[in-house]
C-alpha cells in the first residue's frame, strides 16, 4: 500500500470502530429498555440476563 492509503486507512479505522461501538451500546439499551420489566420482574441472574442479551 502507499503511504497517503495507509494514512488515509488509519485515521477513518478509529472513528468508525468508536462509531460502531456507540451504534451498538445505542441499540442493546434500546431491546434492554423495552423488556426491563420482563427480565428483572422474574428475579433472574445475572448469568441468565447475560445469556439473553448476548
Amino acid at each position: 500500500m502507499k503511504k497517503l492509503n495507509l494514512f488515509v486507512l488509519k485515521s477513518f479505522i478509529g472513528p468508525f470502530i468508536a462509531t460502531f461501538f456507540v451504534a451498538l451500546f445505542v441499540l442493546l439499551m434500546q431491546f434492554l429498555w423495552r423488556y426491563i420489566d420482563d427480565i428483572v420482574g422474574k428475579g433472574l441472574g445475572f448469568d441468565i440476563i447475560g445469556q439473553i442479551l448476548f
